[in-house]
């Protein structure tokens, strides 16, 4: 199950190579991910600070989530 996110502003673009799946790739004008922290990493008695576990919307295997790995994660608040 891949992880797409819809937003009305999207559109769709020829993808330029061979093959019957090279056809269109979804462009969205969004470039973040909504989600919440849900703590860090953390042993029984020990907590790493330098490592978050974030829970992102849209994202229900963990199959979908090596495109996130390394992404840098920016803190917005109301």
């Amino acid at each position: 199950m891949a992880c797409e996110i819809s937003t009305p502003n999207t559109q769709e673009l020829p993808l330029k190579g061979r093959g019957a799946r090279a056809t269109h790739v979804r462009v969205t004008g969004r470039l973040y991910v909504k989600g919440v922290m849900m703590g860090f990493k953390r042993g029984l008695r020990n907590q790493h600070e330098n490592t978050a576990i974030l829970k992102i919307e849209n994202v229900k295997e963990a199959a979908a989530t090596p495109f996130y790995v390394g992404k840098r994660v920016c803190y917005i608040y109301k």
